[in-house]
């Protein structure tokens, strides 16, 4: 009996470990190839080639935890690099969500708000 009993307790302390691990570990790694060909095939329905901006996929552990956007992606454009456009990866789609100035930037014409 006692040595099915730890077998028991080994066996849940790995479910109890594996399913977080997996959840918030795993699955963003696998996700953002996900995320980047969806990024790059919206910006490619809006008219850019993958040679025109730079791109940057972040993902966020509180963002999921609390249910927030868990994906941050950054594009620079090459012809407005001192620009920083925001869009958020939910439900399968790319949602754009905002727009940032570097440096001292006064001007506010960005090219390339959706």
């Amino acid at each position: 009996m006692r040595r099915s009993r730890k077998y028991i307790i080994a066996i849940l302390t790995l479910i109890v470990v594996a399913i977080p691990t997996y959840s918030l570990v795993i699955t963003p790694l696998l996700q953002k190839d996900q995320v980047k060909e969806a990024i790059i095939n919206h910006l490619k329905n809006h008219g850019y080639s993958q040679s025109d901006y730079y791109l940057n996929i972040n993902f966020h552990w509180g963002n999921k935890l609390i249910g927030y956007d868990q994906y941050r992606i950054k594009v620079i454009y090459k012809d407005e690099p001192d620009v920083n456009y925001y869009y958020s990866y939910r439900n399968k789609k790319i949602y754009s969500i905002g727009v940032a100035p570097t440096g001292k930037r006064e001007e506010k014409d960005f090219k390339h708000m959706e």
